[in-house]
C-alpha cells in the first residue's frame, strides 16, 4: 500500500517482457485491494495486497491481451 501511494494517474513504469525494457503509462489504478478466499492463499499471500493497474504501452509493445510481463513499481 505504500508503494500504491507512491504513483499516481499519468506515471511512466519500466515494464519487462522477455529481457526487454519498455515503458508505460498508468492510466487506471484500483484502490481496492482484490480479494482471495482464505482457502486460496498460501501463507505469503496472506501477508500481500493486489490491486489492479491499467498501463498504456507505445504501438511497439509486443504484448498481446492476458500475457504476463513484470511491472517495476519502485526502483530500489
Amino acid at each position: 500500500e505504500e508503494t500504491l501511494a507512491s504513483i499516481a494517474c499519468g506515471d511512466t513504469l519500466p515494464i519487462e517482457l522477455n529481457d526487454t525494457k519498455y515503458t508505460g503509462t498508468i492510466t487506471f489504478i484500483d484502490l481496492e485491494a482484490v480479494y482471495t478466499p482464505e482457502e486460496f492463499q498460501t501463507a505469503i499471500q496472506q501477508s500481500q495486497k493486489e490491486f489492479k493497474i491499467k498501463l498504456t504501452t507505445g504501438s511497439d509493445f509486443p504484448a498481446r491481451p492476458g500475457q504476463m510481463v513484470n511491472i517495476h513499481l519502485n526502483s530500489d
